[in-house]
């Protein structure tokens, strides 16, 4: 499925669903305000975005953002987003690995221009 039919099927309401096949690896698309589609060596893999922001589209449609704070641990994660961190809260903190969010206990986690701080 190329990127631009994925897109058009996503917005005649038919969403994509896991393990679809996808083009170009890498691109991620919403399927709601609160999940998203990310497309990884040809398969289409659904995550949610339960940050404040949520999933939100580019205003041209050819790409999206999930906000994954507040992520569960266990979770999935894009390969893109490997070894990120984001602050679930002022004492937890969130970081993808080998493909999960793995959370962990800060007595402070803060972030400052993209990056975040989790101290012991």
């Amino acid at each position: 499925m190329t990127k631009r039919l994925a897109l058009l099927l996503l917005l005649a309401g038919c969403p994509l669903r896991e393990n679809d096949p996808c083009q170009p690896n890498g691109s991620m698309f919403c399927a709601s305000n609160t999940s998203s589609f990310w497309c990884e060596n040809g398969t289409a893999h659904e995550s949610p975005c339960p940050g404040p922001l949520g999933c939100t589209m580019t205003t041209d449609g050819t790409s999206g953002f999930c906000d994954a704070h507040n992520v569960s641990n266990g979770t999935k994660c894009p390969t893109a987003r490997e070894d990120q961190w984001v602050c679930n809260s002022a004492t937890e903190a969130a970081v993808c690995t080998r493909g999960r969010w793995q959370t962990q206990r800060c007595s402070l986690c803060s972030e400052v221009a993209g990056q975040v701080s989790c101290r012991p």
